[in-house]
């Protein structure tokens, strides 16, 4: 028997969403009704600074997570890191063409460079997935993942910052994942955060 529910259609649309008129309930939604996701080359300084970092990590860590597993792991990356990620990048750029195909050009290089120092503040998501948890099966643990990205997101929009999750064909490059995951880890994707910029 299926239950009879009252449902809203979470769908894309090209309009922004807008609050609801209630004031009480906007201001007390404001974090999760107004945020959108703005790419890393719309993000400017300032980045979140140590304590909001922190903070910002706290409130993470909060997110709904059966017996605590922590099947994530968010690491903020620091400069030197993030240049050892662009030349990560780079290596993948050259393995992705084959013999008969052009080499990469200095611009697409430079491009990935690009990518790992976009943004003031680049935080790498990792995953470790537990099969041997009964009661807490793959896909409750990928679950407590997306809420932590969530409460994440939610909270630097709540600081005044913005942001959005990248992943792609870089992320699953064994050798990119292999810079950043320890064992049994997956490497989800790169959170960009800092300040949107004006047009």
């Amino acid at each position: 028997m299926m239950l009879e529910t009252s449902t809203v259609a979470l769908a894309a649309s090209s309009t922004p969403r807008r609050p609801p008129a209630s004031a009480e309930c906007g201001l007390a939604l404001w974090p999760w009704l107004t945020r959108r996701s703005v790419g890393p080359r719309r993000l400017v300084a300032p980045g979140p600074n140590e304590a909001q970092l922190s903070a910002l990590l706290s409130a993470a860590a909060n997110a709904p997570d059966h017996l605590r597993l922590r099947p994530c792991r968010l690491q903020v990356l620091d400069t030197p890191t993030r240049v050892e990620l662009g030349l990560a990048f780079q290596d993948h750029r050259r393995r992705c063409y084959t013999v008969v195909a052009a080499a990469a050009t200095e611009l697409e290089l430079e491009l990935e460079m690009e990518r790992a120092l976009a943004a003031p503040c680049m935080i790498a998501v990792t995953a470790r997935i537990r099969s041997d948890v009964e009661a807490v099966p793959p896909h409750e643990q990928w679950i407590a993942v997306g809420a932590v990205l969530g409460n994440l997101m939610a909270a630097s929009h709540a600081l005044g910052f913005a942001g959005k999750l990248l992943s792609g064909s870089r992320v699953r490059d064994p050798q990119v994942a292999a810079a950043l995951c320890g064992a049994a880890e997956l490497l989800v994707g790169f959170v960009y955060l800092g300040t949107p910029a004006r047009p």
